[in-house]
């Protein structure tokens, strides 16, 4: 008996030949999308590679922002400017235009705007700078005509001065940091004599320069006589230095004196425009000296 095909034989043959042809070409479409996949690779590699040598960025940056600083390279190259740049290059570097990348040219030229620009800014900045201390200087010399200095005047500084003059003045002062608060100014580390010492300069309510205050540390109950009054003793002294003169008043301050809130005066000097307080104050049990020199004016 001879063997034939039948319908059932040649229905597989057909699904074989069908998933094989299938195959081939999924296998040619896998081939092919690898390939394209391949050259998209090369060429984001070699505009990661121009990124790099052209920004100088080393950082894994995302593809999208990879494209749209080429994006961006690309509208600059195909612009009308171009052929300007590409020529100013050539004359301030003596480098063919042709031998480098274009990025580079377009980098050479944001630099260049940027270097521009900040001169710019610094020539402005100083000039600003050099009006505001002529301004200044002016201000300050009216101020000073209109009020001369003294002998009690601490860092030099007259009263009546107003109180722009005043932080003039004190720029050049070492000083340390300043604390403004409503009408006054205070420094924690003035120097006065061989000690440095917390001090706050006054002004009235137009901005007036009146009056300062020199306050030592604060000492133990029991350290007043050991702690309190000798430094008290030493800033009167440094004081008298600086005006030339005795006290005019001296007065004996025992313990129960001193009563927190109010100055207990040991030494008083007064002058034709100012009257100069030393004494001792309290502030719960604790004692400290204190110096008030206020102008008259």
């Amino acid at each position: 008996m001879i063997k034939h095909s039948t319908p059932f034989t040649h229905g597989t043959l057909h699904v074989t030949f069908c998933t094989l042809v299938l195959l081939i070409c999924t296998g040619i479409q896998a081939q092919l999308d690898s390939a394209r996949q391949q050259a998209l690779d090369g060429i984001i590699a070699n505009l990661r590679s121009d990124y790099r040598l052209c920004t100088g960025d080393t950082s894994d940056i995302s593809d999208n922002t990879l494209l749209h600083w080429h994006k961006n390279i690309d509208s600059i190259i195909t612009g009308s400017d171009y052929g300007t740049i590409a020529k100013k290059y050539f004359q301030e570097t003596g480098l063919s235009p042709a031998n480098v990348r274009p990025c580079e040219i377009i980098r050479w030229m944001q630099d260049s705007e940027r270097s521009l620009q900040e001169y710019s800014t610094i020539l402005s900045e100083a000039k600003d700078t050099i009006l505001q201390r002529r301004d200044d200087s002016l201000h300050l010399q009216a101020e000073l005509a209109k009020n001369s200095r003294a002998a009690y005047d601490l860092l030099g500084i007259p009263f009546g001065i107003s109180r722009r003059a005043f932080r003039i003045m004190m720029q050049t002062r070492k000083t340390g940091n300043a604390m403004e608060t409503g009408t006054f100014i205070r420094y924690d580390s003035v120097p006065f004599g061989n000690y440095s010492y917390r001090v706050a300069f006054h002004f009235s309510n137009d901005g007036t320069y009146q009056s300062y205050e020199i306050e030592s540390n604060t000492c133990d109950f029991d350290s007043l006589n050991t702690g309190a009054r000798p430094r008290l003793n030493t800033i009167a002294t440094e004081f008298e230095k600086m005006v030339n003169i005795p006290p005019d008043h001296i007065y004996r301050v025992g313990q129960f004196d001193i009563v927190p809130g109010r100055l207990a005066i040991c030494r008083q000097w007064i002058f034709p425009a100012a009257t100069a307080y030393f004494g001792l104050g309290r502030n719960g049990s604790r004692f400290y000296a204190k110096a008030i020199v206020s102008g008259t004016k």
